[in-house]
């Protein structure tokens, strides 16, 4: 859960992913966030080009092909050096506590799926495909969106299954507020109550650390600020 976030909505169910694909360590600064400064002929700012898709494939073996060459060792080789690094990395991580054993164990999981052929894996399909095989995410994300229903259906005096099901036809908790003439901040500070709930058990129970706790909360006000609710799918 490397990232510290929650991420991805579908037909209600959110997978929790605070794993990331940390095979940067590979690919380089150069491939972050898939942009890369190019100038254009007509004006000599740099400007920030996209590259997704093929072209981040291609661009990532190019680059694990040069280092290969320059350190005289075969592509193979250096994806197998690259994992073990990331692997002593990460136990580094978990001694400074920046992330906690159970995150190393999901991230460690990943790069040995993906690790021996980075370029190719280098996409955001290959994370949600882990993470929806992941039984220890799933549970997770299960039972975080639980207790946010909960939260949010006692706040609006009606059942979670009723709640369930509004969202599964596209209302939006603004509407439902309206509908049960509840005020919407009342909606929105039991979400949060119940998340910042959730997030403190996460720690208790090692899952994540105190301060990802905190940054996730954070990146959640600011969604109920904005007016939507991760983890209820309904929410755009």
């Amino acid at each position: 859960m490397v990232g510290k976030a929650f991420v991805t909505r579908k037909n209600g169910l959110v997978a929790l992913a605070g794993v990331g694909l940390v095979l940067v360590g590979l690919v380089g600064g150069m491939l972050i966030s898939g942009r890369l400064t190019a100038r254009a002929a007509s004006d000599t700012r740099p400007q920030a080009v996209k590259v997704t898709g093929e072209g981040l494939v291609k661009y990532c073996q190019i680059y694990e092909g040069a280092l290969a060459n320059d350190l005289n060792v075969s592509s193979s080789t250096l994806e197998r050096d690259n994992l073990d690094a990331l692997g002593k990395a990460l136990d580094q991580m978990v001694k400074d506590g920046q992330i906690t054993s159970f995150e190393e164990t999901q991230v460690k999981q990943l790069l040995q799926q993906v690790g021996t052929q980075p370029c190719a894996n280098l996409n955001a399909k290959t994370l949600a495909t882990f993470l929806q095989g992941d039984t220890a995410v799933l549970q997770q994300a299960l039972v975080a969106r639980m207790a946010l229903v909960s939260a949010v259906a006692r706040a609006l005096g009606e059942t979670p299954a009723v709640l369930q099901a509004e969202l599964g036809q596209g209302k939006t908790l603004a509407q439902l507020a309206g509908a049960h003439h509840v005020a919407l901040a009342t909606v929105s500070a039991a979400y949060l109550t119940a998340a910042k709930a959730f997030l403190a058990q996460a720690v208790s129970q090692g899952l994540i650390t105190p301060a990802q706790a905190t940054y996730a909360s954070t990146l959640l006000s600011v969604a109920v600020a904005q007016g939507t609710y991760p983890l209820l799918s309904s929410e755009k």
